[in-house]
């Protein structure tokens, strides 16, 4: 009997049932939390990155805006003159690449060198005419003859305008679009160019231009989603310069703001980026002209879009909290909103201290799977802020970024498990209780079990020693061949008395799941206890501090067990062994005499596996592998017919 055994693992169990005991006070708490109310989030912090995107797409989005901001005389442009975005200094943090892709379609390219020349308002018409021009020419190769007159009357009309020949370039348009009037091209264009002679003075044409605008936005099977997103969205900024409230409605009527647009692989920078900077105009609009099916839009984007929740909190958010300051009552559904991001960011201030203590290692070895895990991410993937999770999720934990920063680094790491790292925090911090896996992040247990796992080091310890004092020095080497060699499902099925006992433990959440089966089944055999407990816990294998009790009750059950215990594998081994070599074993002094072959099988083995004996020890060439196949071939179920008690 190990009395030091013994004490260590009632020490253990004791601290385990402390543990729990806790676990159970904090859940109670934790599920009141969830279900009382949740306030409204009035402040919060951008982190660097994140805020340099949502710079730069207000920028990117007034550019549009005062594309044809009235001056005072033409090239000469006033202090107000066209804001130019600026590339965002998103550093490495986790919005970096996706603000990098925002920047490309944000961003304009450069002008040619004949606008180039033109002031900041010719410049912006110039652009959009060599535009078409481009995107017609690519047409016309497959288009019979109206798509190269077309093109050719846009060529003139391009270069009278260069040469600042107005009434030519009006002229030309309104004759092209007399022999096309459903040319959503030529509506666009021709609105264009009459909203730039608003801003020379010309008011009298503003009419005209709205009216052309709306025209080209009305749908036409000869373009493609993205080009009539092209012209409606340049319609409704160019038009936000002079009225929002009509700005508003055109943006509603375009359907600009469905978030269907977003919702694929491209995501924020789908269609050029357009969609999103709808978002950004209407945020620079007065909410007075912002309707219930516009904030319902809001909320969905908010919550089925990955980053509508950040786009919601760094862009729109501010211009509801401040309007709010005059408001009696709140606008439509903004209740909810700040209900659910308020849920979310609860559940973040909650996780958020007990990951900024990781990694944490008290111990000689990572012992559990959750500990490897949480330390690894915290190695590999620092805590992001909550924005830069919004970025990256959306809030109803159907979608995330997927293969961005950190996942190549994770999959390194972590074995090319196909691990998502930010599917990890949709989950968490999704505000839909349904949806939510808080195990995800078990970072509370983790830094709970960090108390617990020096325990184990110095089990660990006190079993190799008990095992080395039951060793014959003189002939264990000698005798290996006819030992048996245990698994640790052997030990935890005569510490649970299952006969599954890994599925006994098996994780519930399918990260830790498929890393507990990755870790934990080494498939290793070994004639001690101890090496198998240390090779599982090397790898961080085990799911919890219940299962490496139970593996270390499993071993102080086998240890001494007449039928199976060290002493008595050795004697059975010695027994054989001068059986099949006794010139070389026959001096060796016999062992004590114990359970004999039969009572062996019997103890192991239901009663109707017992006929099988015969024919496995006859194909094996010792007695120690005669019991190993036997193992085999009664399953777990045999080592749990062994029938030990606990020992007093």
């Amino acid at each position: 009997m190990s009395r030091r055994l013994v004490q260590g693992i009632l020490e253990l169990r004791g601290k385990l049932d402390e543990q729990a005991k806790h676990a159970r006070t904090s859940n109670i708490r934790r599920r009141r939390d969830d279900d009382a109310p949740q306030g409204t989030l009035r402040s919060l912090q951008l982190a660097a990155d994140v805020q340099a995107i949502m710079v730069l797409l207000k920028q990117a989005a007034e550019a549009d805006r005062t594309a044809y901001r009235r001056i005072a005389e033409f090239g000469l442009p006033d202090e107000a003159a066209t804001v130019a975005p600026a590339a965002p200094q998103v550093g490495n943090g986790y919005a970096a690449a996706l603000g990098q892709a925002i920047a490309r379609v944000l961003i304009q390219p450069a002008p040619s060198a004949e606008a180039a020349a033109l002031a900041p308002p010719s410049q912006h018409f110039a652009g959009l005419v060599e535009h078409e021009i481009s995107r017609i020419g690519d047409e016309a190769v497959m288009m019979a003859g109206p798509g190269k007159t077309t093109l050719l009357k846009l060529k003139n009309a391009y270069k009278a305008f260069l040469e600042q020949r107005y009434t030519d370039v009006h002229t030309i348009l309104k004759n092209t679009l007399r022999n096309e009037p459903n040319n959503n091209a030529l509506l666009f264009l021709l609105s264009q160019f009459q909203y730039f002679m608003v801003s020379l003075g010309h008011n009298e044409v503003l009419p005209d231009a709205r009216d052309y605008a709306q025209k080209a936005m009305i749908a036409n099977d000869k373009h493609d989603l993205a080009t009539m997103i092209y012209f409606r969205y340049h319609g409704v900024a160019t038009e936000a310069q002079h009225d929002g409230g009509r700005a508003m409605m055109w943006i509603r009527d375009a359907g600009l703001l469905h978030v269907n647009l977003l919702q694929n692989e491209e995501g924020l920078t789908a269609y050029h980026g357009m969609p999103l900077k709808a978002w950004a105009q209407m945020a620079a609009i007065d909410p007075k002209h912002w309707q219930e099916d516009d904030l319902l839009q809001l909320k969905t984007m908010m919550m089925d879009v990955v980053g509508g929740a950040a786009i919601y909190a760094g862009l729109l958010r501010p211009r509801i909290l401040e309007d709010s300051l005059h408001r009696k009552e709140p606008l439509p559904h903004v209740s909810e909103m700040e209900s659910l991001l308020a849920g979310a960011y609860a559940t973040y201030e909650e996780i958020s201290p007990k990951l900024a203590q990781l990694p944490v290692k008290t111990s000689q070895m990572p012992w559990l799977v959750r500990s490897r895990y949480m330390n690894t991410l915290a190695e590999g993937a620092p805590k992001p802020s909550f924005d830069q999770i919004l970025l990256n999720i959306s809030l109803n934990a159907q979608y995330w970024r997927a293969g961005s920063y950190p996942d190549p680094e994770l999959s390194h790491l972590f074995g090319n498990s196909g691990m998502s790292y930010w599917r990890l925090w949709a989950v968490t911090l999704t505000p839909l209780r349904e949806r939510r896996q808080p195990q995800a992040f078990p970072a509370d247990e983790v830094v709970a079990d960090a108390q617990l796992l020096p325990l184990c080091d110095s089990l660990l310890t006190v079993l190799q020693e008990e095992e080395q004092a039951r060793i014959r020095p003189d002939l264990w080497d000698k005798l290996q061949p006819w030992f048996v060699r245990w698994s640790l499902e052997h030990l935890l099925a005569a510490g649970t008395g299952s006969n599954q006992p890994r599925l006994k433990f098996m994780p519930r959440s399918n990260v830790l799941g498929s890393l507990y089966q990755a870790w934990g089944r080494g498939g290793q055999t070994n004639v001690l206890y101890s090496p198998l407990i240390a090779q599982t816990a090397s790898n961080g294998g085990f799911s919890t501090v219940q299962e490496i009790l139970a593996a270390f009750e499993g071993s102080y059950r086998l240890m001494d067990d007449p039928a199976h215990g060290i002493a008595a594998m050795q004697k059975r081994a010695l027994q054989q062994a001068k059986k099949q070599d006794p010139a070389k074993f026959g001096g060796l002094q016999m062992l004590d005499e114990g359970f004999g072959l039969q009572q062996i099988f019997a103890v192991l083995l239901p009663l109707g596996l017992i006929g099988g004996i015969g024919a496995i020890i006859t194909m094996s060439q010792n007695m120690g592998q005669a019991i190993g196949l036997t193992l085999a071939l009664a399953g777990f179920a045999g080592v749990a017919m062994i029938g030990l008690g606990k020992k007093e």
